[in-house]
């Protein structure tokens, strides 16, 4: 090793340290980058020159030199964000997005999403983020132990369709949410076991359980006199359109504590359900005296004041109206409700069954006597009556279901499954990184799964500019999972990747720039240069007393 060999190896100093006080510069200068990860520069010496010592061959060092820059992929501070799309990962992956248009795909960490005038959901840059189009099933109405309406969607992700998440005015596609028609409504009542038999009079031979029916009249502007029965619970239910009609649920006592010894204080009730006749569209029920009229049945109630069984009955199609012959046990649900089929004003035929739910179910559901219509009802044989009209063969009673105490009538609880248009509200992401749209019809619904991707060498992604990541061939390929549950959510287990971490909306990742290790470097760096410096300078001077000794 010459002197001049020196100056080299001095240089090859100098050089790395200004690389290394650049890495520190770009640091620091990213201090506040959203999601931003920092690099660390490492050296290593140069190969070696080999030098004749007294005590043999030794090496001496060239240099040093720049070996590699290594990315901190630790996770940076979470500070709160401005909107619901504001994401941070908690956790290992990184957020697809791509060019619009385009399939090449780039990965980031900073989460500072928002939808453009286009409905595509981008990052700063204009990227789109790539998410999994979520699709809703509608499954049979389940109810809960209580009587109330459960949970009946199901919701599946196709893993293989990586797509935009866009939001756009088209059918089901974010902006609005598509009216559902009413399939079930649930009523539960109090109705008052003293109350006095109001629609007492029927015609000759026609059981009493019916003297609603007989009283009604849908030619008139007031179908039934308020003065014809004891108590009416109206529920707005909606059609295919999404428009509201109004259903009313009328009773009246048939057979009570004070009139009901032959049936050793059991307790029937008589119910009526109906709609305003201008909205019924059954074409029986044009110039029919009886439009209107879904359904009716009876309630029989214990002495205690307790449900125990329910009949029904609903009109064949096409039948008269007015006719108790043509009124026959209505059919049921597979969840055991009695059916019956509204179909209003505007709608087509067959447009769907509504379950009727007042607090009793059947847990085998069938139809005893499906040939059995209201007229084979005994008008003057309670005992034989009762028989007839238990239609529920295995009755299971909710916990909230309608009673008969001796307090007033009253609506306990009441409610239904449909719902009119709705234009989207709000957007909202949760931990699995689901993107879920709020309704003004009150509805919710899960639009998209965000994608996360990782891979097996992340210090070998390649940075593109805009806190943008590329894959690179010694990454070992980028592999496509959800956030944290959301793999087992939608049953994803042996196709996705594991191990994602979870996503906090409102949020956003800072910079895992540490300031104090920074500044610690930029001392040393600064040394280190200040050291080969002088190193070139001492150079220098023996150099120069060496060109003196020829002199």
């Amino acid at each position: 090793m010459t002197a001049i060999g020196s100056l080299y190896t001095a240089a090859s100093g100098l050089q790395a340290f200004s690389q290394g006080m650049s890495v520190i510069g770009n640091n620091i200068a990213n201090v506040s980058t959203t999601g931003y990860k920092r690099d660390s520069i490492h050296f290593a010496d140069v190969l070696n020159d080999s030098v004749v010592t007294g005590s043999g061959v030794a090496q001496v060092g060239k240099g040093v030199q720049l070996a590699d820059l290594i990315t901190d992929f630790d996770t940076g501070a979470l500070a709160p964000g401005t909107q619901s799309t504001d994401l941070a990962i908690g956790g290992n992956g990184f957020f697809v997005v791509s060019p619009e248009g385009s399939t090449e795909r780039f990965y980031t960490r900073s989460g500072s999403f928002r939808f453009d005038e286009n409905g595509f959901l981008k990052d700063p840059a204009g990227g789109v983020v790539q998410g999994y189009a979520v699709t809703t099933h509608t499954d049979p109405t389940p109810v809960t132990a209580d009587g109330t309406l459960g949970s009946n969607v199901s919701e599946t992700i196709d893993f293989s369709a990586l797509t935009d998440v866009k939001l756009s005015s088209g059918v089901g596609e974010g902006f609005v949410s598509m009216p559902e028609r009413t399939s079930l409504m649930e009523m539960m009542v109090n109705l008052d076991s003293q109350a006095p038999d109001l629609a007492a009079a029927v015609p000759a031979g026609t059981s009493p359980a019916f003297a609603m029916f007989e009283q009604w009249d849908g030619q008139s502007s007031e179908p039934i006199d308020p003065g014809l029965y004891t108590y009416a619970s109206p529920l707005s239910v909606y059609d295919q359109a999404g428009d509201a009609h109004t259903l009313t649920a009328y009773f009246d006592p048939v057979y009570t504590p004070s009139q009901g010894g032959e049936l050793g204080g059991t307790m029937l009730w008589e119910y009526m359900l109906a709609m305003d006749p201008a909205d019924d569209g059954r074409a029986a029920a044009v110039g029919s005296s009886k439009a209107g009229m879904l359904m009716m049945g009876t309630m029989t109630f214990d002495a205690s004041g307790e449900l125990l069984n329910q009949s029904a009955f609903t009109p064949g199609t096409g039948s008269d109206l007015s006719d108790l012959s043509n009124w026959t046990a209505a059919s049921m649900s597979d969840q055991g409700y009695f059916l019956c089929a509204p179909q209003f004003a505007g709608e087509e035929a067959a447009a769907g069954n509504m379950e009727v739910n007042f607090g009793i179910t059947d847990t085998s559901p069938q139809i005893a006597d499906p040939g059995l219509s209201a007229a084979d009802i005994p008008a003057d044989d309670p005992d034989a009556a009762l028989q007839m009209l238990d239609m529920l063969t295995s009755p299971s009673r909710f916990v909230t279901a309608s009673t008969s105490y001796n307090a007033g009538s009253a609506t306990l609880n009441q409610d239904q499954n449909g719902y009119p248009e709705g234009s989207l509200l709000t957007v909202s992401v949760d931990s699995d990184g689901v993107l879920t749209g709020q309704y003004s019809n009150g509805q919710t619904r899960s639009l998209y799964a965000l994608a996360l991707a990782n891979c097996q060498n992340p210090f070998d992604l390649s940075r593109e500019g805009g806190n943008l990541f590329s894959e690179t061939p010694g990454c070992g390929g980028m592999q496509l999972g959800l956030a944290g549950s959301g793999n087992a959510r939608f049953g994803l287990e042996s196709v996705a990747l594991d191990g994602l971490g979870g996503i906090s909306s409102e949020s956003l990742e800072q910079s895992n720039v540490d300031m104090a290790t920074e500044f610690v470097n930029m001392i040393l760096t600064q040394k280190g240069f200040q050291a080969n410096g002088k190193v070139v300078t001492t150079t220098d001077q023996i150099l120069q007393m060496l060109n003196q000794m020829k002199k």
